[in-house]
């Protein structure tokens, strides 16, 4: 009897050290997420990440992080490179006691980009740049149902569902044409890592800001296609002259 309940009493010191344990990560749930955040953001984009809070209620499956920023590849001059002020979080609570924690959308409103174009590359290009030499590249999100997922430097597994961008400020900077806004459409994201197959924080942090950037890349490219097509133009009627340019149909 007596070794029956010293064994229950150890048990119990036990359950009440877990518990301990659990509440005290859970109460620092917030700080720890803002923590991995900014460590795996700075290690995969080699660019400073900085997070101002984030909030997370895994009852209520929501999350919400607040000032998301990442800072600019050595070279360029404006303050930051993206600045995203409010992001939402879907998590399934489910997924939670599964070995891939799904997230079902993730709200991006108001982001604020800077392009910045140096010589004959942008920070776009850049930032890219730096994580394909910094970092191997990422396991596809859609890789074959047979597959096992591999071990990364975390046992973490991560999928988002979908992920939109909505309200983005886009500012240009560049050295012949100064600063221009440009209108950036809504930027949808889908299937990043699946409920079988999840990805690594690394490597979701990876697929997530390469295809962000390469969109708005491929906005701006398009942008200063636009604004060299129309100094071509001016050039053209200051030769021409006006007149015979309108005659000629442009």
């Amino acid at each position: 009897m007596k070794a029956g309940k010293w064994l229950l009493g150890i048990v119990g010191v036990i359950v009440i050290v877990a518990a301990v344990l659990i509440f005290g990560v859970l109460g620092n749930l917030d700080g720890i997420v803002k923590q991995l955040v900014e460590k795996v953001g700075s290690d995969v984009t080699k660019v400073e990440v900085t997070l101002d809070s984030a909030s997370i209620k895994l009852k209520d499956g929501r999350g919400e992080l607040k000032g998301l920023t990442l800072g600019n590849p050595s070279g360029f001059n404006s303050d930051y490179l993206f600045d995203l002020k409010n992001i939402v979080l879907d998590i399934d609570p489910a997924s939670l006691t599964k070995p891939v924690y799904v997230i079902n959308e993730i709200k991006v409103d108001g982001a604020r980009l800077i392009a910045e174009q140096k010589g004959g590359t942008t920070n776009l290009q850049a930032l890219l740049k730096g994580m394909k030499s910094g970092s191997k590249k990422p396991e596809a999100a859609d890789k074959s149902k047979d597959e096992k997922p591999q071990a990364s430097g975390t046992d973490v597994k991560l999928a988002v569902q979908r992920m939109t961008l909505e309200n983005s400020a886009v500012t240009l900077i560049t050295e012949q044409w100064g600063e221009r806004q440009i209108s950036m459409p809504m930027i949808a994201l889908k299937q990043l890592g699946s409920a079988s197959h999840g990805l690594s924080p690394e490597q979701l942090t990876d697929e997530i800001v390469s295809q962000l950037t390469r969109q708005v890349e491929k906005r701006v490219a398009q942008e200063l296609k636009k604004l060299a097509e129309e100094k071509l133009k001016e050039k053209a009627k200051e030769k021409l002259g006006g007149g015979l340019l309108d005659k000629l149909g442009g």
